[in-house]
C-alpha cells in the first residue's frame, strides 16, 4: 500500500528539517512525502528543494489555513496513486517503525479506516500528548491519555478518532466522507478539524484503531502557541460547528446547553485560578479572551446557513443507529466536568 505523508508548513524550517530527517529513517518502503507550504518567508521552500529533492513540494504562496493545505495535499497524494494518507504535523519526529505499525492496522473490510499513533511529548518523552481523541457531551474533544505516563498505553484498542498531529486515513474513508471537494472542512480553518472528520467518518460506520507501536513525538503548539487568542478564537467557534454539523437533534440541544454552562464555569475558573480558562487568561488577558469569544459567535451566526446545509447532507448519509451513537460518549468519551477541569 502506497502512503502519502502530508506535512503542512508555515515558517518553521527548523522544525520541518527535523521532521523530514526522522522520516528518512522510516522502515516502511512505499511512501511519498508531500510538503504543502503556506507561503513561508523563512527559506523553508529553498531548504526543502535543496536538501530533500524526493519530497513533493506544493507551494501555496499564501497562508491558506491548515485544512485547505491538507486537502490540496490529499488530492495530490491520490493523483500519485496513494491508497492512504498520513497527516503529520511539522513539529513531530517519528520512530522508524511507526508507519509499518499504522498501515498494518488499516482494514477497510472491517471498516477500520483511521489509525491513531502513540504520541508522547517531544521534550517530555515519558508523558503522553495523545493516544487518539475522546469526545465530550458538549461538542469538545480532549487528547486521550494527555499528561499520563507512556507506559500506561501499550494496548491496541479502538478509539474515537486520531489526533491531528499524526493521523492515518484510508482513501476509501476519505472518498466516502468527502463533500464539495473537501475532506477536512475548510470552514474550520484550524483546530478540531480532525474531530469533525472523525465524527463524519463514524456516522458512516468507520472505526479507528490506536496502535501503541506507532510512536510519534510531538513538540505541541509550535506554530500557534498553546494559549493564544488565535487558539481561543478557533476552538471556541469550532465547537459550535461540530455540534451543528454532527450531533443528532437531542444530543445537539444538550450540547448547546452544556456549552453555555461551560462559559459560566470557565468564568468561575478565572476567578478561582483553576482550569484552562485561567491559563489562557494569564497568557492573553480577559479582553482578548472576550474578543475571541465574540468573534467566534459572530462567525457561527454568519455561517449558520452553510453549516445547516452540511448537517442535512450528513444526516441523510448516516449509516449507524442512534443507540450506537449514544454509546460513543461512554466508550470513547469523558464527562462534562472532567473535560473542563482535567
Amino acid at each position: 500500500m502506497k502512503i502519502g505523508i502530508i506535512i503542512v508548513n508555515y515558517n518553521k524550517k527548523d522544525l520541518l528539517e527535523k521532521c523530514l530527517h526522522s522520516l528518512e529513517k522510516v522502515s516502511y518502503e512505499k511512501f511519498q512525502v508531500l510538503v504543502v507550504d503556506n507561503g513561508s518567508n523563512d527559506e523553508s521552500l529553498e531548504f526543502v528543494g535543496k536538501n530533500f529533492p524526493n519530497v513533493d513540494l506544493i507551494k501555496m504562496g499564501y497562508n491558506s489555513g491548515f485544512c485547505k493545505a491538507n486537502n490540496i495535499g490529499i488530492k495530490r497524494a491520490f493523483e500519485l496513486e496513494c491508497e492512504a494518507v498520513l497527516l503529520l504535523n511539522n513539529d513531530t519526529e517519528v520512530e522508524p517503525g511507526f508507519l509499518t505499525a499504522m498501515v498494518g492496522s488499516l482494514d477497510c473490510k472491517e471498516k477500520i479506516g483511521m489509525v491513531a499513533a502513540k504520541i508522547p511529548f517531544l521534550k517530555r518523552k515519558n508523558l503522553i500528548d495523545s493516544c487518539g481523541l475522546v469526545i465530550t457531551p458538549d461538542g469538545l474533544t480532549k487528547n486521550n491519555g494527555s499528561e499520563e505516563d507512556v507506559s500506561l498505553f501499550n494496548k491496541k484498542e479502538e478509539v474515537f478518532c486520531p489526533a491531528g498531529a499524526a493521523a492515518l486515513y484510508a482513501k476509501q474513508l476519505l472518498d466516502d466522507i468527502e463533500y464539495d471537494g473537501q475532506y477536512l472542512d475548510e470552514a474550520f480553518g484550524f483546530y478540531f478539524e480532525e474531530l469533525d472528520l472523525g465524527w463524519r467518518a463514524r456516522l458512516r460506520g468507520w472505526r479507528c484503531m490506536f496502535v501503541p507501536e506507532a510512536v510519534v513525538y510531538h513538540l505541541k503548539s509550535a506554530t500557534a502557541g498553546a494559549y493564544s487568542e488565535f487558539v481561543a478564537f478557533h476552538t471556541n467557534r469550532n465547537i459550535f460547528y461540530n455540534i451543528i454539523k454532527n450531533y443528532q437533534s437531542s444530543l445537539a440541544l444538550r450540547a448547546l446547553g452544556l456549552t453555555f454552562l461551560r462559559y459560566g464555569l470557565l468564568l468561575f475558573g478565572i476567578f478561582s485560578g483553576k482550569g484552562p480558562a485561567d491559563r489562557i487568561n494569564k497568557q492573553i488577558g480577559t479582553f482578548k479572551m472576550l474578543r475571541a469569544c465574540l468573534r467566534g459567535w459572530f462567525d457561527v451566526c454568519r455561517l449558520l446557513p452553510n453549516m445547516l446545509k452540511k448537517r442535512r447532507i450528513i444526516k441523510k448519509r448516516i449509516s449507524v443507529s442512534k443507540k450506537e451513537i449514544q454509546t460513543w460518549f461512554s466508550r470513547f468519551g469523558i464527562s462534562f466536568f472532567d473535560s473542563i477541569y482535567k
